[in-house]
């Protein structure tokens, strides 16, 4: 049984965050590629998210600190996954670490491929 919630206390949690699958492909693709700066549009083009969702979704990346704007370019604002938030350095190392169990289960799987008997 959860302990009895308190009326009126704001409490951020996992669905505060991941509300949106939105905010999961962003991230999904800020982690992948790390290090690099991304316009919002690049963000929209490489997501394959519609303009209108990642303008209702970025207040929650904002809120949670999750990504930094870089530098501008003119009006042109660039953005980065926020690698001084604990947040985001922790879901980039969960990132890494599903690639590499992924990785892991595809080489496992190659593997019993081929040791495989051929049927006769």
């Amino acid at each position: 049984m959860y302990p009895k919630r308190r009326k009126n206390v704001s409490m951020a949690e996992l669905k505060d965050l991941f509300k949106s699958f939105a905010v999961i492909q962003i991230l999904d693709f800020l982690t992948l590629y790390d290090g690099y700066e991304y316009t919002k549009s690049e963000i929209i083009e490489n997501t394959g998210i519609s303009r209108r969702t990642l303008y209702e979704v970025w207040p929650i990346l904002e809120k949670f600190g999750l990504v930094k704007e870089t530098k501008r370019i003119g009006r042109i604002a660039l953005y980065t996954l926020n690698k001084e938030n604990p947040i985001a350095n922790k879901l980039d190392e969960l990132s890494k670490e599903i690639a590499i169990y992924i990785g892991k289960k595809l080489v496992e799987k190659e593997t019993l491929k081929k040791e495989a008997p051929v049927p006769t």
